[in-house]
């Protein structure tokens, strides 16, 4: 919403949360209610010029830039950073100056998400970095650009907060928020029946890790629509996700797997918890 009049304007922000908590999932939020409302905006303008949306009407320009591309953030070139060298864009070196110029002339329209802060190695954050610079607010061509960054907790994000205006710590779901994702995910029976039983399985650790972390509550409803039962454990959790998923794509695609290398595989994505892909 907007600052009240005096108030501070909030140009930074850091969220932090564990593995699986939805960081990425707010940030791809964020990208697509800024597509949805700028596509709205387009068709509903008319001849007033007004823009519709809370995102819409403070941004013209989105970047979405995922931290774990160390080659992309070591760079000392902003069109690099911003991606406007990407060849999908079509932009030539002339291009891409222009454009640059036109960001940096508006960049307090400007809103950069730099998500998995924390994955950034070392040689990100050196002198000369256009990241270090955006960050700092030091020689920076784009002094007026709001940030929004994610990290988990460590280390390194600890020493990234003094950088932030603002930095906010995700939390999971309360027990109604639990029950209500269940209901939605699976139908009101069937989710409240899965909730109940997680409540009344005993096993303490997984209706903690099921609250606190969406990925694991996303995780049960996809095993529970399968088999309607609690997984005793979370690493029952994951191999029942993974074993229904072979199931499921055998008979979708009337083949069988390599159930070895397609787990390797599942696994892999999971980098931890910090990505789901189904």
């Amino acid at each position: 919403g907007g600052a009240e009049s005096g108030a501070e304007e909030v140009k930074s922000c850091l969220l932090i949360g564990d593995a699986g908590q939805g960081k990425t999932t707010v940030c791809q939020r964020i990208l697509s209610d800024f597509v949805a409302e700028s596509a709205d905006a387009a068709g509903s303008r008319g001849s007033s010029g007004k823009d519709n949306g809370n995102l819409n009407a403070k941004f013209e320009y989105v970047f979405y830039i995922a931290c774990s591309d160390n080659a992309r953030l070591q760079t000392s070139d902003w069109k690099i950073l911003l991606g406007l060298d990407h060849r999908a864009l079509h932009f030539n070196a002339e291009e891409q100056d222009i454009v640059l110029d036109h960001l940096v002339d508006n960049s307090d329209k400007v809103l950069v998400v730099l998500d998995g802060i924390d994955e950034a190695n070392q040689d990100a954050f050196r002198t000369g970095s256009v990241l270090l610079d955006l960050l700092e607010r030091r020689d920076s061509c784009l002094m007026e650009t709001t940030i929004i960054a994610t990290s988990r907790p460590c280390v390194g994000a600890r020493e990234l907060v003094s950088n932030f205006q603002r930095h906010y710590q995700l939390r999971g779901f309360s027990a109604e928020q639990l029950e209500s994702f269940c209901r939605q995910r699976l139908g009101d029976d069937d989710g409240a029946e899965c909730f109940k039983k997680l409540l009344h399985s005993g096993n303490h650790s997984l209706k903690t890790a099921v609250q606190n972390t969406p990925l694991f509550a996303e995780l049960l409803c996809y095993q529970y629509s399968a088999t309607s039962t609690i997984p005793p454990t979370s690493t029952a959790l994951y191999t029942g996700f993974v074993a229904t998923s072979v199931s499921r794509l055998e008979k979708k695609r009337r083949r069988a797997f390599d159930k070895v290398q397609l787990a390797a595989t599942v696994q892999s994505q999971f980098r931890g918890g910090c990505k789901f892909e189904a």
